[in-house]
Order: C-alpha cells, then sequence, then structure tokens
C-alpha cells in the first residue's frame, strides 16, 4: 500500500435500485468498517452475481484482492470498473495503488496524475502520486505533491510523515521536524514518526529531546527493534553505555537476523567495555547475515587493532574500502592503525577526492577529515593537518554541547564538598586493600602507557578504562535515598555503605582477573580524577598515579582525537583551555586536601627516562622490579583506547613539544590556558 499506511477502500453509492442491493451494500461496507473482509468479499460477489457490470462492487473486490496481495487479480476488477466508469477518480487512483504493489512505478503515477486531472482536488492522488515519485527519487517533485495533499486536506498526518522522509533525504533536517511535529500533533500514536522524528534530532545534536521521542516510540510499538537500535546510538552518544549497550541486545533480540546493525554496534558497545571475545562473536554473527556490511567489516577491524593485531586490522579496514570506498569509519580506522608518510599520495588522493564529493553526509564527511588530519599529521604537513582538523572539529561541535558556567560550577561542587573535614570524618572507614591502582589525567596524557608499563609486571593486570566508579557514584543519591545530587550527597555516607562499595569495586575488579598471581589491578579512566576524594574514602591505601603533560601538548592531541563518546569540550579550543583549567584547579584542590596522596608522572620524564621513571613508579606501587616492564610494547593484552597502536612500539620521543608545530593555530587555546596564570 501507500506510505505511512494502509489505504482505505473506497465505496460509492449504489447503482441497483432495488432495497435488497442497497441492504447488501450497507452490510457490506459494515463488514469492511470492522476488519471482516471474508464476510464483505462474499456480500460484493453475491452483489456482482446479481449485477455483473456494477462497477462500485468491482471496484470494491480490486481495493480487497490488493490488500490481500492478489494484484493480478485486483487489475482485473479494478480494469473492468473503469471499463464501466472511466471518469471516475478513485477507480483510476486505485488502480495506481495496484501498479506501484506490482512495481509498475512509472504506470502508477500516470494513473494518479489521470485521477487528478479528474479531480484536482483530491487530496489522497495528489499523497499517492508523491509516493510513487519518492519511489523513482523525483524528490522535490514528491515534495511538492505531499503539500498539495496537506493543503487540500490539512488533517492528512501520512503525507506530512511522508513529506518529512523526503526532507530528510533532501538533508534539510530542520524542515523535517516541522513536518514529522505537525505529522505527530495529528496523529501521535505514529511511532514511526516518534523514532524518525528522533533520529533526526539525534543528527542535529538533540540528544535529549531525541531520546525521549524514542521512549515514547517503544511505549507505542513494544516490539518496535529499530527504536532500541536508535535508542542505543543515542545513549551511547549521551554516554550512557550500559542503557545503549542493553538497548543494542533489544533490538537484536526483537530483530533476529534482519538488523545486522544492532548486532555490530552492540559488539562495538561490548568492544568499548573490554569485552572483546564477546564483541567478536556478535560482530562476526552480522558478517553471517550480510558478509559485504561495511559496518560489521569495519567493527571486526575495530576489534582486531584492540588485540594489536595491527595488520589484520588494515587488512579489514582495506576490504571496508573495497566495498565502500566511502566509508569514513573505515578511513579513521586506518589512519590510527598505523603511520603513514607520503609514499601514501593514493591513499591521501582518495580521501581528498570523497571530501571534495561528500556533501550529503556530514557524519562521513566529519570522518574523512580527521582521518586526513591524522595522516597529514604523521607527514609532518601541520597546516594541512590542522586545516582538516578543524574542519573536522567544526563538524563534531554542531552536535555537541559544553557548558562552560556549568562545568566550573560542577568542579566548584567537588571543592566545597570534599574537604579536609569531610576526610577526617571518615578516617578508617574504608578498605585496606592495595588491590586497586587508579591512573588519572587528561585523555591524551600518558595514562595508556603508563598502565601498559604496569601491566608488563606478572602481579599487574591492566583492566583498562572501568567506568564502575562513575556509576557507582551516580547512584549515591538513590542509595542514600537523598534528593541531594553527588556529589553533595557524599555528605551522607555512612560506614555501612562505605562497606558495601568498596566491596562491589574489589568485586568488579576480579571479575576482570582471575590469575592468583595478581595483586594491583588497574583502572586507567582518565576521568577518575573527579573521583579521586571518593577514592579516597573508600581505599585510603590504594596508589592514585596522577599522568601529567604539557597542557598544550595534551590539548592539541584531545583536538586531534576522534572519541567514540564524550569529551564534549573537546572539539573547540576556547572550551579546552576553559575545561583544562578547571582540571589543574581540581587537581590543585586535591593536592592541598590530601598531602602525599598522589603518585604524579610526567609524560615528558618518562618517555626521556624510561627506566628510572618506570623503576619509582613501580616501586611507589610496592611491588619488586621485573624487566618485563621495560619492554611493555611486547605484552599482548586487549588495548581500547586511542593510544593502542602507540603503546605497542617501543618510547619514542617525538611527541614531546609537538604543539610547537602548530603554535600559529593556536592562539586561542594559548590564550584560554594563560588565563590559569
Amino acid at each position: 500500500m501507500s506510505k505511512g499506511g494502509k489505504s482505505r477502500l473506497a465505496t460509492m453509492g449504489a447503482h441497483g435500485s432495488d432495497a435488497e442491493l442497497q441492504r447488501l451494500q450497507a452490510s457490506a461496507l459494515q463488514y469492511l468498517q470492522a476488519g471482516n473482509l471474508n464476510e464483505a468479499e462474499a456480500i460484493y460477489r453475491e452483489i456482482i452475481a446479481r449485477q455483473p457490470h456494477h462497477a462500485d462492487t468491482l471496484n470494491n473486490l480490486g481495493l480487497l484482492a490488493h490488500q490481500r496481495g492478489a494484484q493480478d487479480k485486483a487489475g482485473e476488477y479494478l480494469t473492468k470498473a473503469l471499463a464501466l466508469n472511466a471518469s471516475n477518480p478513485l477507480y483510476v487512483n486505485n488502480l495506481g495503488l495496484v501498479r506501484k504493489a506490482q512495481r509498475k512505478v512509472e504506470e502508477a503515477e500516470a494513473c494518479h496524475r489521470k485521477a487528478i486531472a479528474l479531480w484536482p482536488d483530491y487530496p489522497e492522488a495528489h499523497y499517492n502520486l508523491g509516493v510513487a515519485l519518492q519511489d523513482q527519487g523525483r524528490l522535490d517533485e514528491a515534495a511538492n505533491a505531499y503539500r498539495e495533499a496537506t493543503r487540500l486536506k490539512p488533517t492528512y498526518p501520512k503525507a506530512y510523515y511522508n513529506l518529512a522522509t523526503v526532507q530528510v533525504e533532501q538533508d534539510r533536517l530542520e524542515d523535517a521536524v516541522a513536518s514529522y511535529m505537525e505529522a505527530l500533533s495529528l496523529d501521535p500514536r505514529m511511532a514511526e514518526a516518534h523514532n524518525n522524528l528522533a533520529n533526526v534530532l539525534r543528527r542535529l545534536g538533540n540528544l535529549k529531546e531525541a531520546e525521549k521521542y524514542l521512549w515514547r516510540s517503544i511505549e507505542l510499538k513494544p516490539d518496535y527493534a529499530n527504536a532500541y537500535y536508535n535508542l542505543g546510538l543515542v545513549l551511547r552518544a549521551l554516554e550512557n553505555t550500559d542503557g545503549a549497550l542493553e538497548c543494542f541486545r533489544e533490538a537484536v533480540r526483537l530483530s533476529g537476523g534482519d538488523l545486522p546493525a544492532a548486532r555490530v554496534n552492540l559488539g562495538s558497545a561490548l568492544l568499548l567495555q573490554g569485552h572483546i571475545g564477546e564483541a567478536e562473536k556478535w560482530i562476526q554473527e552480522a558478517l553471517d547475515h550480510e558478509p559485504e556490511d561495511p559496518l560489521a567489516h569495519c567493527g571486526l577491524g575495530d576489534v582486531r587493532a584492540a588485540e594489536g593485531q595491527h595488520e589484520a586490522a588494515i587488512e579489514t579496514y582495506r576490504k571496508v574500502l573495497s566495498i565502500r570506498p566511502d566509508f569514513g569509519p573505515a578511513y579513521i580506522g586506518l589512519a590510527k592503525a598505523k603511520k603513514f608518510s607520503m609514499e601514501d599520495s593514493d591513499l591521501i588522493s582518495e580521501i581528498e577526492n570523497l571530501l571534495r564529493h561528500k556533501k550529503d553526509d556530514k557524519d562521513e564527511e566529519m570522518a574523512l577529515h580527521f582521518a586526513l588530519g591524522k595522516i597529514y599529521d604523521d607527514c609532518r604537513d601541520c597546516d594541512k593537518a590542522f586545516a582538516h582538523y578543524e574542519k573536522a572539529n567544526a563538524l563534531k561541535h554542531r552536535l555537541v554541547d559544553f557548558d562552560q558556567k556549568r562545568h566550573i560550577a560542577d568542579v566548584s561542587d567537588l571543592i566545597a564538598t570534599y574537604t579536609a573535614e569531610l576526610f577526617q570524618r571518615h578516617r578508617g572507614h574504608g578498605s585496606n586493600s592495595e588491590l586497586p591502582i587508579f591512573i588519572v589525567g587528561t585523555p591524551r596524557s600518558g595514562t595508556t602507557l603508563v598502565e601498559q608499563v604496569l601491566a608488563a609486571h606478572p602481579s599487574v593486570h591492566g583492566a583498562g578504562e572501568l567506568k564502575f566508579l562513575g556509576r557507582q557514584a551516580a547512584e549515591l543519591p538513590k542509595r542514600l535515598a537523598t534528593s541531594a545530587a553527588y556529589p553533595e550527597c557524599v555528605k551522607l555516607l555512612t560506614p555501612a555503605l562505605i562497606g558495601e562499595l568498596v566491596e562491589a569495586y574489589l568485586e568488579h575488579l576480579r571479575g576482570h582477573c582471575g590469575d592468583s598471581k595478581v595483586v594491583r589491578v588497574t583502572n586507567k579512566m582518565p576521568s577518575n580524577f573527579y573521583y579521586i576524594g571518593l577514592i579516597s574514602i573508600l581505599f585510603p591505601r590504594a596508589r592514585i598515579i596522577h599522568c601529567r603533560r604539557d597542557p598544550l601538548d595534551a590539548c592539541l592531541s584531545m583536538y586531534f582525537q576522534s572519541f567514540n563518546t564524550g569529551h564534549r569540550y573537546s572539539y573547540d579550543l576556547a572550551d579546552l583551555g576553559v575545561w583544562y583549567n578547571q582540571y589543574r584547579r581540581l587537581m590543585a584542590h586535591w593536592r592541598h586536601v590530601l598531602p602525599g596522596r598522589l603518585i604524579e608522572v610526567d609524560y615528558e620524564e618518562l618517555v626521556n627516562d624510561q627506566e628510572i621513571v618506570s623503576r619509582a613508579l613501580v616501586g611507589h606501587c610496592g611491588l619488586q622490579w621485573d624487566d618485563a616492564c621495560l619492554k611493555f610494547y611486547r605484552h599482548k593484552r586487549p588495548v581500547l583506547t586511542a593510544s593502542g597502536w602507540q603503546v605497542r612500539q617501543p618510547i619514542y620521543k617525538t611527541a614531546v613539544k609537538r604543539w610547537k608545530h602548530y603554535e600559529k593555530h593556536l592562539g586561542v587555546l594559548i590564550d584560554a590556558l594563560n588565563a590559569w596564570k
């Protein structure tokens, strides 16, 4: 039938003059309205037996056959009706529906145009003409047809819905939002409209609104696999990785094999949480269903990169590009998987050519700019590298919102809450366990390198970036039965709850490592610097390693990074400067209220004096030295961060003072960072 819903069965007045014929037609209409097609058809056949040339009944029999999928029979009935009354626009329009179902789109278009010629104010014919035109890719004409349908019939939700789908294809996203809104104002129970509106809002960066409409879509249609899939994408963008994971699981369950992208994204979500084996399983299942799916192959490349199989990852990304040469995520994966030189000029030309023609998909365009920025940076063509990174970040920045004032207020709340008096009050309430090691700092400050050095030690397990602590903090208000948000609610902590939090975290660490030889487990979530106060209450003897790096090098590296989720501050140089100054402000507070609590490791010192700093680091963690820590790049463990390639190479010093190559482009950032002084 037509896009957006089923066509209604059209009926005309009775041609027979006797009362029995009128009674039969009225009875058939009642059955139609009740959805009892078999009874309606039986009555229409009885009428035809009495009056073989009853055109309205032939029309209705044609529509019944169409609704049941018997298109050839439907065409026969409608052709007979038109032979009796060729000027009836309803018959002509209905024949157009049949021709569309038979995939005779041009014939369908001709029928709907003829119906409009017979009756110019026939809104359904304009709507169906729009469908036929949209199927042929004639979007401007289709949009005009849908607009005419809504002009003639302002209460026509399907026409607004289809107009919105055309506007999405035309990349007129703001117009599409308005059209979907109009459709929903007329029919609030259109689950598909809620879902599609949410997708447009997600592309516009309005994630919270998108989430709202997706939950409503699922409420209206609980088995809607696509809505769960799209909600997973939104929640992942909102940094709710657990929620995203569950949505992808539900999308896979509901869709069976019909939505391979749900399997791929489920695998990607599991990969981000460190479940590499399970991630590979789901991605491989997606490939089994769709062997040429570029998204699935790209996901498999990400798995290989995380496992340190960089040659295999490169081969996989190249396979993606052989399937779909313009697939941006594959170029990002390829760019991260190796060091480039001007000998790769063919690849550079390929991406540059794609960018010259890539105007319809901003996400793809952004990915290509990030990839080319990294390649030019490898080649030391700094001006071209920065130009591409700047374009990539501008495209990303339109989708994110970093509220500088709100962030400053949040840091102020942490400082006001975690006072020396609070720590004194909880002295002795935490655990004496030395199992946890927390590695904190800004992204791109050397946290992955420090973890890799420690994880090479036989007594240490590197668990990667664990989000468990942040989730525990977020759940504190509920567990404390208070309306006070974190961090203020920390003032209500009890020794009993502290004990529960400690055991939950230790159990989480044990779940990551079952090796009895291991006496330390690292958590290198950089943003745990926000939770140093909570860590110190729960684990007063745990090591907290603070990784530091030249502020300009750290900020530039973040600006050059296409993060999977989060880090909203990193796509604008002014935002980066404000965020970094608040990080420095908070770290100064921790040093003041927790003197001697942090182990400070400077990235520059580590790469300049690898053995001296590494020995000191291992000693600070209460461990005997092991020479394996100097060969950290040989250690076979999954690395899921942006530094996955780097930490599998011996120490190199080229990233120190890297910012000087870009100094002329960094005025905004330099001014912002100088505000700290």
